[in-house]
């Protein structure tokens, strides 16, 4: 800023400016370049606690296959949310790459699903997801992969936490036939399973 202010000086001497005039411009001079800089700082502060994905690849497909993702250009990696997951998701015997993501155009948070063969999928950012009343993913605080094979079901809508498994109603229990995505808010109740049913639509499991 100083170089600026010098060469400006002499361009106005070159001119025949009185030091009145110099002081003047000098002052609208530094009046600008001052506003320039807590505007920037404004911005950094607004954006601070997220950051863009080292590996573009998984966080901006280009092939998006559901064709959700409408602006890729306002989808960042928080950093406060879980770290992305690996499992097979749709059963290929291939590892989808599952991340918590914020679309900061809207402010809601979602998943990212970029499955190994190319399909896209997004859950949340301001959808409705399925039938369960959010369409924003800010509460997960712990993201896991729910294994395959393991044996999940909605305590939430029985009052004995040792009711035997042939108690429970089919649709609040599940053995996952491929692997899933447990969801759970941190420190605090709230969560639930996400995986494909065979027509690879996804479904819920309330777990809390």
């Amino acid at each position: 800023m100083a170089a600026l202010l010098r060469g400006t000086i002499g361009i106005a001497f070159a001119f025949g400016f009185n030091q009145k005039t110099i002081k003047i411009l000098m002052f609208r001079i530094y009046i600008v370049i001052l506003s320039i800089f807590c505007f920037s700082c404004i911005e950094k502060q607004e954006y601070s606690e997220i950051i863009l994905g080292d590996d573009t690849a998984s966080v901006y497909p280009s092939q998006t296959g559901s064709d959700n993702i409408n602006d890729i250009e306002t989808i960042y990696i928080p950093q406060k949310m879980p770290a992305d997951i690996f499992c097979d998701l749709d059963g290929d015997g291939k590892n989808d790459t599952i991340g918590l993501r914020l679309d900061a155009h809207i402010s809601k948070y979602g998943l990212v699903i970029q499955y190994a063969a190319g399909r896209c999928d997004t859950l949340g950012m301001g959808k409705a997801f399925l039938d369960r009343g959010f369409n924003d993913f800010n509460w997960a605080g712990i993201m896991e992969v729910a294994p395959k094979g393991e044996f999940y079901w909605n305590y939430a809508n029985y009052d004995d936490p040792d009711i035997s498994r042939d108690q429970i109603k089919d649709e609040d229990k599940i053995t996952l036939t491929r692997a899933g995505i447990f969801l759970h808010a941190d420190e605090s109740c709230g969560g639930g399973v996400i995986y494909l049913n065979d027509d690879q639509t996804y479904a819920w499991m309330q777990q809390e």
